[in-house]
């Protein structure tokens, strides 16, 4: 074997030897990258479940609303100008937490 294909050789491996570190260096990063897509799936469906639970709240609180305000309403506009107030609140809170509903 002669000197030129001893360098060719070495020049080969050191060549190879580099390309072997590059993978190496794309392979932590690629773990790192799945780790923090994983995160970012865990984040995505904690904060889809907890919308689904204020939007399931809001609505529980709005259909007990709308049955105090019915039963405001059955008293008639004779009530007090207090119960009046009371149900004209109602519809504003009603209004709000519509618009909350559809925002969210």
């Amino acid at each position: 074997m002669s000197e030129l294909d001893i360098q060719s050789d070495v020049a080969a491996l050191e060549g190879t030897a580099a390309l072997a570190e590059e993978l190496e260096e794309l392979r932590g990063l690629k773990v790192g990258l799945d780790a923090r897509r994983a995160l970012v799936e865990d984040a995505r469906r904690r904060l889809e479940e907890n919308q689904g639970e204020i939007v399931g709240n809001l609505n529980h609180y709005v259909a007990l609303r709308a049955g105090l305000r019915a039963d405001l309403l059955e008293l008639g506009r004779a009530g007090p100008p207090g119960l009046r107030r009371a149900a004209r609140d109602l519809d504003d809170q009603r209004a709000l937490l519509r618009r909350q509903d559809e925002t969210l």
